[in-house]
């Protein structure tokens, strides 16, 4: 907090006389007072901030858990994914050479004609 006798006590010094002299230091000091933080203020913010960064810390760790927990799903989903594609390559290989065969039965049955 400023002193405002100090303050008066200087501008009287310079010449200001005493009555505008109390009037500015109490303009100063009250708008002052609106603006500044005051070490109550200070040690309130540095509390919040303290909880802050606890909070967004738990965030963080939850979130990391949930994107491993996220990946985990995703890897089994393609592994799921990659078998039954391959099952399905498979499925189709075999209807292809099954193919193949009855083409090939058919053209020696009509060609032995």
């Amino acid at each position: 907090m400023l002193n405002t006798l100090a303050i008066v006590k200087k501008m009287t010094a310079a010449g200001m006389p005493v009555q505008q002299a109390e009037a500015v230091a109490e303009t100063l000091v009250s708008s002052l007072e609106d603006e500044v933080a005051s070490k109550r203020d200070v040690t309130e913010l540095k509390r919040d901030m303290v909880q802050i960064e606890a909070n967004l810390k738990r965030d963080i760790k939850e979130l990391e858990v949930n994107l491993k927990r996220d990946v985990k799903e995703l890897e089994l989903k393609m592994d799921k994914w990659q078998a039954d594609n391959q099952r399905q390559t498979l499925q189709i290989g075999l209807a292809m050479a099954a193919l193949v065969i009855t083409v090939l039965g058919f053209l020696f049955r009509f060609m032995g004609r």
